[in-house]
């Protein structure tokens, strides 16, 4: 923007877009000007002159930033932007967009993401209805099979939480510090 240009008043704006539209092209060198210099000129052609508007030119005309920038942190947090990213809900969302990929393959069984998903729901149901929830710890010794990863989700479903045991580590560790 030239020097002479930002130092035009709204009032000399407004002269100026009634009575030459070819000012408001090259007046501005970005779009938020073009669309805040069209608002402007909306509202003289209504006869609408809102003080707001103005002071937004003015802003614009001076250089000066029209909107504070806003951090991401400052968000309103809604499921746009702010949504829990836990394996129940990989699990749940992998079952809705793919049900009919594979999920997992052991040997000669192969689960789609739906079977997945209906399986661990089933594991959670069953511990629910073995008062396994909130509060409880599941201890699951098992080698990597199909029913360690569908423990990996059907615990946490039920509330509680999974203590996959390790078969490798010392007795002491497996049974908690409690061993001789």
């Amino acid at each position: 923007m030239s020097k002479e240009k930002s130092d035009v008043s709204s009032m000399e704006v407004d002269d100026q877009i009634s009575t030459n539209p070819k000012f408001v092209l090259d007046a501005c060198q970005d779009t938020t000007l073009i669309i805040l210099m069209v608002a402007t000129a909306a509202s003289l052609a209504l006869g609408i002159k809102t003080e707001r508007l103005h002071e937004k030119w003015e802003m614009a005309m001076e250089g000066r930033s029209l909107e504070k920038e806003r951090d991401i942190d400052d968000l309103p947090k809604n499921e746009a932007n702010y949504i829990a990213l836990t394996p129940l809900w990989f699990l749940k969302q992998a079952a809705l967009v793919h049900p009919h990929h594979r999920s997992v393959v052991h040997g000669s069984v192969q689960y789609t993401w739906l079977q997945t998903y209906q399986r661990c729901c089933r594991l959670a149901s069953a511990l629910s209805n073995h008062s396994v929830g909130f509060g409880s710890t599941v201890a699951v010794i098992a080698p990597n099979i199909l029913a360690m990863y569908e423990a990996h989700f059907g615990v946490p479903m039920s509330g509680a939480v999974i203590n996959a045991v390790n078969i490798c580590s010392a007795p002491f560790l497996i049974c908690f510090g409690s061993y001789p």
